[in-house]
């Protein structure tokens, strides 16, 4: 009993005492009450808004080394009039632009059959473009990437490795003589011998990947990307980080991925507003 008097005596003590010993007493006792309880309420509240502002991706689109430039924003420029010409709701879905994927062409795996420009400057570290890659990998397994954009060395590289659809799949005969002179070139054949390689788990082979634009001197050749004009809606939006020479930019369909027509639909806007 006599320590409860103490406590007691105590408390009706700090009751008259002024409000900054009130203070000092009450944060001594009880301030990891009161840590624990504003992080609660922060955990909370950003529980709650992270559910309440959630969209959910209608596409993903998987942006090589870009920067966002727009003044105005991607929202009011390409994703709002997108989404809602496609009767999707703003407040719930969004267009993904993932411009977390910075690469360093060093990390090529075939550099013999992708020479890197003498004149190149490192844009980003190693291990970070290992990371890049890897992360890309996984998302383009799980047939989560519609579009990938890139300049043309980052284009040939998955493009050679097999992870593009041939335009002929995504775009009618009408739209392909229209983009005529914007579409970008792999040798067939070439890319099977990669792809035979590949199976044969054959990863030093090497062979160097044709000039795109000499169609005479590729075995079989098809269209795989469309380049990306200057003018278009996607190059005011973004800049691109090119590999010391004034590389095209191209835009390619992913093969597997899970929205081919919309993904269709949104190229074509991006490359003709």
């Amino acid at each position: 009993m006599a320590l409860m008097d103490e406590f007691q005596a105590e408390r009706e003590e700090i009751k008259k005492a002024p409000f900054k010993k009130r203070f000092d007493y009450f944060w001594e006792y009880y301030k990891w009450w009161v840590i624990g309880g504003v992080i609660a309420v922060i955990a909370i509240a950003m529980t709650i808004r992270s559910f309440v502002t959630h969209k959910d991706d209608v596409l993903y689109i998987a942006m090589i080394n870009a920067i966002e430039i727009s003044e105005d924003g991607t929202v009011a420029t390409i994703k709002e009039p997108f989404l809602e010409a496609h009767d999707f709701n703003v407040k719930k879905n969004d267009l993904l632009f993932d411009i977390d994927l910075k690469m360093n062409i060093s990390s090529i795996s075939h550099k013999e059959a992708n020479p890197i420009p003498a004149e190149y400057t490192d844009y980003v570290s190693i291990t970070n473009s290992a990371n890049s890659r890897q992360t890309l990998s996984v998302y383009i397994a799980a047939g989560s990437v519609d579009l990938m954009v890139s300049s043309e060395n980052w284009f040939d590289e998955y493009g050679y490795g097999g992870f593009y659809l041939p335009l002929s799949e995504v775009l009618s005969a009408e739209e392909l003589e229209q983009y005529s002179d914007r579409l970008y070139y792999l040798d067939q054949a070439v890319r099977d011998r990669y792809e035979k390689a590949s199976d044969e788990m054959n990863y030093e082979y090497n062979e160097v990947y044709p000039d795109p634009y000499d169609l005479e001197a590729m075995e079989a050749p098809v269209a795989y990307g469309l380049i990306v004009d200057e003018n278009t809606l996607l190059n005011k939006n973004f800049a691109f980080v090119t590999e010391g020479k004034e590389d095209k930019i191209v835009l390619g369909f992913v093969a597997n991925g899970q929205n081919v027509q919309l993904a269709h639909d949104l190229a074509i806007y991006l490359l003709t507003q």
